[in-house]
């Protein structure tokens, strides 16, 4: 048998000073991504090369900022939920830049590196707040943000050697 969980009704979180600085660092990037997004030229193309490893990897990133809708949707949190709409978007806009042939590598970086700092911020916020969600415990949203800061590095350093 399934157990079912209510929805949490909408409320608003207070993050706190590391709460706000890293969802400010991360919309730094994803201005980032709507640039790249705006300058990228060219059909769209890739080929042998280690952009298209920066795809595979964007991609997942896309996927996992799509899912979070869904997860913020359950925890039904008003910011967070704004916020991976708006994230998923950006994640969406920068692998459209990175898959023309003339993608915005720049942009890209500054994206990527935004979203590392943020990550970065996020580790130290989970590690001094204690932060748990939907049941899952501190040290399984630590570890699964490490995953995530880890993708976003490397994502980062292939745009920087892509170009």
């Amino acid at each position: 048998m399934v157990s079912r969980v209510a929805r949490p009704a909408w409320h608003v979180t207070d993050w706190g000073l590391l709460g706000w600085l890293e969802t400010a660092v991360k919309l730094l990037g994803m201005g980032a991504a709507a640039a790249a997004f705006a300058a990228s030229t060219g059909p769209v193309g890739l080929g042998p090369d280690l952009r298209s490893l920066a795809v595979i990897v964007l991609g997942g990133l896309t996927l996992l900022s799509l899912a979070a809708i869904y997860l913020r949707f359950l925890a039904g949190e008003a910011i967070a939920f704004a916020f991976a709409v708006g994230n998923a978007l950006a994640h969406m806009a920068a692998l459209a830049s990175l898959v023309h042939a003339s993608p915005a590598l720049g942009w890209l970086t500054i994206f990527g590196t935004c979203f590392v700092v943020g990550e970065i911020v996020k580790q130290y916020f989970l590690r001094t707040t204690g932060y748990t969600e939907l049941g899952r415990s501190n040290e399984t949203i630590i570890r699964m943000a490490r995953r995530i800061l880890s993708a976003y590095l490397a994502l980062t350093l292939l745009t920087l050697i892509a170009r």
